[in-house]
């Protein structure tokens, strides 16, 4: 409706003011039919931000497709006064940012349990499995969806980490990101053979016993800090390239002073 008719009946006010159509305009009324056209995209804004608002909003994953959207109506209503809709679309840029690296931290701490110990022999970085690549597409998939949204930049719309607030709640958020990640290699490292064995005299089942890795805890050990050293040397220098080449403060983490528990 906003889109569509509002266009329409803006048009047809600016004729009927400029005197184009057949009957005299009554100038004294162009001011109150400016704020009635204005009046309802402000409460078409306040509706929106008022379902949505939040980023712990169930519906916050819809964000970035929302700010298409939003983004699409404001080029329809070119011609109208229409500030409201502006501070919406960069409160929603703000929120998809927020949103995504919110949920890719949440994400990321389910990588522990999808870890399979499937070795990869790396020559340079010794046993590496899944987890360094498993986390850094994960991490990058975020990435690109903000490029494609909250980070394109219209050419009227504001820098998005000129605000202060902003930059350290997106820094504290990828602190976040990378610190759920080492945590991950923490818990992916702790010696639970002893546990195991428990479970597994219990259980007593081939399927059972097939579901355990076949790896010692020491090899598992060296596999995290493998996992480490490649994370740290390869996977998070792509990420900060990846980071700035799309907008977003680079990923200046590491996880030099990161050491898995034994």
């Amino acid at each position: 409706v906003i889109s569509v008719l509002l266009p329409e009946l803006w048009s047809l006010g600016q004729s009927y003011f400029s005197g184009e159509l057949y009957i005299k305009p009554d100038q004294t009324k162009q001011a109150e039919f400016k704020n009635a056209t204005t009046g309802c995209i402000s409460e078409m804004c306040r509706l929106i931000r008022g379902c949505l608002a939040g980023s712990r909003n169930p519906l916050s994953g819809w964000f970035p497709h929302c700010l298409r959207h939003l983004r699409q109506l404001s080029s329809q209503l070119a011609q109208i006064p229409h500030d409201p809709l502006k501070v919406l679309i960069h409160y929603f840029r703000m929120e998809s940012v927020k949103s995504v690296l919110m949920t890719t931290a949440d994400q990321i701490k389910d990588l522990s349990h999808r870890e399979d110990w499937s070795v990869i022999h790396d020559s340079k970085y010794g046993l590496i499995t899944h987890l360094p690549s498993s986390f850094e597409n994960l991490v990058s998939s975020s990435v690109n969806v903000l490029k494609e949204s909250a980070l394109l930049k219209d050419s009227k719309e504001s820098e998005l980490f000129d605000n202060e607030p902003l930059q350290k709640e997106v820094g504290h958020l990828v602190q976040a990101v990378f610190s759920n990640y080492t945590q991950c290699i923490d818990n992916l490292s702790i010696n639970r053979e002893e546990e195991q064995s428990m479970a597994v005299s219990e259980m007593s089942t081939p399927t059972f016993r097939q579901a355990q890795s076949s790896l010692s805890w020491e090899e598992r050990l060296l596999c995290c800090i493998c996992n480490i050293q490649y994370s740290v040397e390869v996977v998070l220098p792509h990420l900060c390239s990846d980071a700035t080449e799309a907008g977003l403060p680079p990923f200046g983490l590491g996880f030099s002073n990161q050491q898995p528990k034994n």
